[in-house]
């Protein structure tokens, strides 16, 4: 017991720097903020070269962790020291804020991800231009070659195919699965949202000197983003799967997502 709870007090030093680390990243938004005037969304932003890529990213990452701090709060204050224990066996992993993820967290969650993923993909997939031949069936597909996302009609896909990429990206919680449904109403707009994320962060990579100017860390959470595997696998593995990936995305975007794990992965 005095292991854990000399151990747990060693993570608490690390938490306190996890959090000063979002104050630092939040002083920084707000520095990038006067920019954003005029600009519908971050995405535009980003598409339009308002921002660097890393900007974007500092930016979303950093409303992320800050939404968590009261719920991550409320844990330290009731487990104390105790805490990284109660997170990791108890998979709250959600309510940490990413500067705060220890290494065995980070690769659990990537581990839980994939194994999910995997499972999905087993159960079989149908190409989406063959399910749909009405208005944003094949009509988006044309619109994903021409550069756009093509998910103009995404509220029309069938359920089995929302409910794939939904688990591909992680969208919604494995507890749906659990209990066997599929949150239909939700998951429209949080692909169509996930798949535009996608489409303007591989421009903004293109345009900023391509995957081979992504670090580690980058290239792990690009993949990620993409729903490609990356536990076990070296720099350059994850260097060719997002290169493959870039070519991937000349054809349909949405179809990529669904299907193209097999023709980019294996």
């Amino acid at each position: 017991l005095t292991f854990y709870f000399r151990t747990g007090k060693a993570y608490l030093t690390f938490y306190k720097s996890g959090v000063k680390a979002i104050y630092h990243n939040y002083t920084l938004v707000r520095q990038i903020r006067p920019r954003l005037a005029g600009t519908p969304s971050l995405e535009q932003a980003l598409r339009d070269g308002v921002l660097s890529r890393a900007e974007y990213h500092l930016i979303r990452r950093t409303r992320s962790d800050v939404s968590r701090i009261p719920l991550f709060a409320l844990v330290l204050l009731v487990c104390g020291e105790f805490t990284p224990l109660v997170v990791i066996f108890m998979g709250l992993s959600g309510v940490v804020p990413r500067t705060c993820h220890i290494p065995r967290q980070i690769e659990g969650a990537q581990r839980k991800a994939e194994r999910r993923r995997g499972e999905s993909f087993r159960q079989g997939t149908v190409p989406i231009a063959t399910t749909r031949t009405t208005r944003g069936g094949v009509a988006a597909a044309g619109a994903a070659a021409a550069g756009g996302t093509g998910l103009e009609d995404v509220q029309g896909l069938p359920k089995p195919i929302l409910a794939h990429v939904g688990r591909s990206l992680g969208l919604y919680s494995s507890l749906w699965d659990r209990v066997g449904v599929t949150p239909t109403i939700l998951l429209p707009r949080r692909i169509r949202n996930a798949v535009e994320r996608i489409d303007v962060d591989d421009l903004a990579i293109q345009r900023e000197g391509g995957v081979k100017g992504l670090s580690e860390g980058e290239l792990k959470l690009a993949a990620e983003a993409r729903g490609l595997d990356v536990v076990g696998k070296p720099s350059g593995s994850l260097t060719s799967l997002l290169d493959m990936w870039m070519q991937a995305r000349k054809r349909i975007l949405l179809n990529c997502l669904y299907q193209a794990r097999s023709a980019v992965v294996e």
